[in-house]
């Protein structure tokens, strides 16, 4: 790489276009860091600025036979990299907005599945319900309900006596009808 080093811009590109890494990389360690602070400047972040600046040269060279550069090679690779970077705040403004409206109709339709459906509604009140009950009542009740479990499974599991799980399912079942009776008269 010595021998390229002493060459101009133009003589690098020259040689670049007819494929020498070697020239192509002494660009590329001439620019590469003037190249990273200008993305950064516009990013805000060093890991992106140092990705936009791989996505400019991976590009300049997949297409190095056809770049024509009119200018001085160091304006035309801030324009390729400011270009790249407005490209990708474009792409990721774009997708935040997508995500945006996909975050407001969701919560839309939540709220208005939740307002309208009543069934819905009665579920989360009596979860709420069972979620209030005293641990170990709530508990056996669980087990009894959600879990399948028979009282004499429950007392087993749980180390207490068959006796002691039936009056909790029974207690658990008298607070639950009490504190939703208003709600199931609404509802039928």
């Amino acid at each position: 790489m010595d021998k390229f080093s002493a060459l101009s811009d133009h003589d690098l590109l020259e040689l670049t276009k007819m494929g020498d890494q070697a020239a192509f990389s002494l660009i590329y360690n001439r620019y590469s860091g003037v190249l990273i602070v200008h993305a950064l400047n516009i990013l805000g972040d060093e890991d992106d600025a140092r990705d936009a600046i791989q996505e400019v040269f991976i590009h300049f060279w997949n297409r190095r036979e056809c770049i024509t550069v009119t200018c001085n090679l160091k304006p035309y690779l801030y324009a390729a990299v400011r270009n790249s970077v407005l490209n990708k705040l474009k792409k990721e403004k774009h997708i935040a907005k997508m995500l945006e409206g996909f975050k407001a109709e969701s919560l839309r339709l939540k709220k208005e599945t939740q307002e309208e459906d009543p069934d819905v509604i009665l579920l989360q009140r009596i979860e709420g319900e069972i979620q209030r009950l005293p641990e170990k009542m709530r508990e056996v009740f669980l087990l009894s309900r959600r879990g399948d479990l028979t009282y004499e499974q429950i007392s087993s599991v749980l180390n207490v006596a068959p006796n002691t799980v039936r009056k909790q399912v029974s207690n658990a079942l008298r607070i639950l009808r009490v504190n939703l009776r208003s709600l199931l008269m609404n509802f039928f």
